[in-house]
């Protein structure tokens, strides 16, 4: 199934900023190199000691750009693979003058600074080796006349059931950190001159990544959401499903904008315990699983103003026999357009 450009365009339009180059690299492009470090990111949520913290680390104006460019995507470079999960976590991006990172939070983020992600109950799907979107849901523009680049990271609750080691690949970067509290970060924290995280700061380049956990079906198989190709402008991609139940039943592809608050949305109160709505029903489009298998092509407009826009992907399989809802979900695929 093909879903219409006249459809799409209204729905992802975004005034856009083009860019110099695709992506900037903090302190190198090396995904699977450097040692390996929990922090931000935490490790089981059995740790008081990791499972809530927050994080600063500046990046020189001289490492990013000299005009004007919209930061679309931040990537980092886990040492494990495996879904890690968090409570809530929140992503800052402001200036700073200064060339060090001081003791106190609040003075480092300066002004004007966006909250370019914060969501609640947020599963981050992880790959070793390789940059990892984190899903910025807005966009920050970056102005190299007001300063440094200062990225602020808060989790609470994190979660990771790991393969292989855990952390995210760091650099000589210098960081400022929280650890061990329980409600309320504290107003200061630590500075180290080591040990930040190795970043991946993208301008318009497409990537499409996944997040979130299915819910299993009657078929004892959980419903999964995969994509082949990239949603770059004027190209096509695919949105794929596996594990739906056999021989063959009808299931619907979320087409949406927004990922945001009062998402996820638990189903458990509405029969489907373990299920999730990722992603806002802006669109439905239907498709039958044969085989417990679907697929769907989805064209991006030959447009620059797309660049930069996000959309959000989730299937909902019918399967009357799973719950009392009659239908699971799957995870969900993130989108940012681009070239």
């Amino acid at each position: 199934m093909r879903l219409k450009s006249l459809l799409v365009v209204p729905l992802l339009w975004t005034p856009s900023l083009l860019a110099q180059n695709k992506c900037v690299y903090y302190p190198d492009n090396n995904a699977a190199s450097g040692g390996c470090n929990v922090i931000p990111f935490g490790t089981q949520k059995s740790s008081a000691t990791w499972r809530n913290q927050k994080y600063q680390v500046l990046i020189p104006a001289s490492k990013i750009s000299k005009t004007p460019v919209r930061i679309c995507e931040l990537s980092f470079a886990p040492c494990g693979t495996g879904l890690r999960r968090f409570d809530s976590i929140v992503i800052k991006m402001g200036y700073s003058k200064s060339a060090n990172l001081g003791r106190l939070f609040a003075s480092n983020l300066g002004k004007p600074f966006k909250t370019v992600l914060s969501q609640k109950n947020y599963a981050w799907q992880n790959t070793a080796n390789t940059w990892n979107p984190i899903g910025l849901q807005n966009d920050f523009l970056y102005l190299p006349q007001f300063g440094n680049l200062v990225i602020e990271v808060e989790v609470r609750g994190s979660d990771f059931p790991r393969t292989g080691r855990n952390g995210f690949h760091t650099g000589n970067i210098p960081r400022l950190f929280a650890i061990s509290w329980s409600t309320n970060p504290p107003t200061n924290g630590r500075v180290s001159s080591t040990a930040g995280l190795k970043m991946e700061l993208c301008f318009d380049k497409a990537n499409y990544a996944l997040f979130g956990a299915g819910c299993k079906g009657s078929n004892a198989k959980t419903p999964t959401l995969s994509a082949v190709g990239l949603p770059k402008i004027g190209k096509t991609m695919t949105i794929n499903l596996s594990g739906a139940p056999t021989p063959a039943v009808p299931a619907v592809l979320i087409l949406s904008t927004s990922n945001a608050t009062p998402l996820p949305a638990d189903l458990s109160s509405a029969g489907a315990p373990g299920c999730f709505l990722y992603a806002r029903p802006d669109f439905l489009l239907g498709v039958g699983a044969v085989n417990g298998k679907a697929s769907l092509k989805l064209p991006i407009p030959n447009s620059p103003s797309l660049l930069c826009a996000r959309f959000y992907n989730q299937f909902l399989v019918v399967d009357s026999k799973a719950n009392k809802l009659g239908l699971t979900s799957s995870n969900y695929g993130r989108g940012l357009i681009g070239n």
